[in-house]
């Protein structure tokens, strides 16, 4: 996988939401790089049969902004069979549709190409109606001038009717001027899952984010974590995070026993300093109850998914990807555990 592949991966999986605990608030129309505003947008009804699985249904929507944005929280809200859709924003002269839903592989998207050209904005839990990503006060991801905003969107109707649903979205805007951390995003990804027949088990590796960050950036490492929202399916049941390396080795970051249909975002009360805590990565885990008759792999449809996507206060966004389990081992309540090297690819923002 090439450096910018890697990076886009970012994007692929998650990778975020959660509740809506504090809406955002209905504004007047007003001037993003002078007033803090909530940008509205609605995409349109989408007709999907019944029994049918769509994966790549592209939904764009055109800024306008001669002026950057500073996005401090997005809130989607969907009427169902939006099973996960993953949020970009690219320049307004690339992938030039109609704004509206388009078909991603006709039109020649993909998401590597948002990654490398545009960046990470949001992403949808799995199959939640509606969520809200909101940062901290000061914290913002910035879209450029003259941006779109692309979601790539994985639809899903289990029903024996033919149904007409539409996602909506509101992005709240901070002026330039109130902003104190611009968030990059990372993300990390357990890809050689092999999850046993009627079995639990449980994927995970450690990843050594220093020196990657030292040799891309040529600067003492620096991470501290604002959001984070972990990406499994239906037969994913448990999430950690743990500090690696340094003397607090080990120590729990975050643990999640989540459920596949609730929204998974976390943002952290205060900032955790990963570097600060004397770590050199983090590591990650990721748990499942195969209740079928078949081993479960990586995928979509009736497939697994192991991914972490966070933002970031960092001088790089990067990668930490596990591909090839090294490791697989059954312990004594039959529960398999499989491990692997985990790859971290990075660049300065």
């Amino acid at each position: 996988m090439n450096h910018h592949v890697a990076l886009a991966c970012l994007l692929s999986a998650s990778l975020l939401g959660c509740a809506s605990e504090e809406p955002i608030a209905e504004i007047a129309p007003c001037d993003p790089a002078t007033e803090s505003c909530t940008l509205h947008h609605d995409f349109g009804q989408y007709v999907i049969e019944a029994g049918t699985e769509i994966d790549g249904v592209c939904m764009s929507w055109t800024l306008d902004n001669d002026e950057e944005v500073w996005v401090n929280a997005v809130a989607t809200e969907n009427d169902g069979m939006f099973h996960h859709s993953n949020w970009f924003f690219v320049p307004d002269t690339s992938f030039t549709q109609p704004d509206g839903h388009w078909n991603c592989w006709e039109a020649g998207f993909s998401e590597v190409a948002a990654a490398v050209i545009g960046g990470v904005l949001y992403a949808q839990s799995t199959q939640v109606l509606g969520e809200e990503q909101r940062f901290l006060p000061g914290a913002a991801v910035r879209i450029p001038p003259r941006s779109r905003i692309i979601a790539y969107a994985h639809l899903l109707n289990t029903t024996a009717e033919t149904v007409s649903t539409e996602m909506r979205v509101d992005l709240a805007t901070i002026p330039a001027d109130e902003v104190d951390v611009r968030l990059l995003p990372f993300r990390l990804d357990y890809i050689d899952l092999q999850i046993p027949a009627l079995s639990q088990a449980r994927f995970g590796g450690s990843c050594d984010i220093a020196a990657t960050y030292e040799t891309n950036v040529g600067e003492p490492f620096e991470l501290k974590l604002h959001w984070m929202l972990p990406h499994y399916h239906a037969l994913g049941d448990y999430f950690s995070l743990r500090l690696a390396g340094g003397d607090r080795d080990g120590e729990m970051v975050f643990e999640l026993d989540g459920v596949y249909g609730e929204p998974l975002g976390h943002r952290f009360d205060e900032p955790f300093d990963v570097a600060a805590s004397g770590a050199h990565g983090l590591e990650f885990t990721c748990g499942y109850t195969n209740h079928t008759e078949v081993e479960v792999g990586y995928g979509i449809g009736d497939q697994e998914m192991c991914v972490m996507l966070g933002f970031a206060e960092s001088g790089m966004l990067f990668d930490g990807l596990i591909d090839t389990s090294d490791s697989l081992e059954v312990d004594g309540d039959g529960v398999t555990h499989g491990s692997g090297p985990c790859r971290v690819i990075g660049a300065p923002k």
